[in-house]
């Protein structure tokens, strides 16, 4: 079994660190806990940008996940 992450897999994980590390500081954090722990628009629209709702997602719907057998 191979437990390496593919480059898709890497390169979503820097810009996951990125943003979390410049663009959604404590600052920002505290703003949302604040608000009952709901993300404003803004914030989602950008980890929406980033694919990074896609990550739950099976790849012929758009995500990023390896599609899985329901037996």
């Amino acid at each position: 079994m191979d437990l390496e992450y593919s480059d898709e897999q890497r390169l979503l994980s820097e810009t996951l660190r990125k943003f979390l590390g410049t663009g959604y500081a404590f600052r920002r954090a505290r703003q949302d806990h604040r608000l009952g722990g709901r993300l404003q628009r803004g914030r989602v629209a950008a980890l929406a940008e980033m694919g990074i709702l896609g990550v739950p997602f099976d790849a012929v719907y758009g995500g990023f996940a390896e599609p899985r057998l329901i037996c």
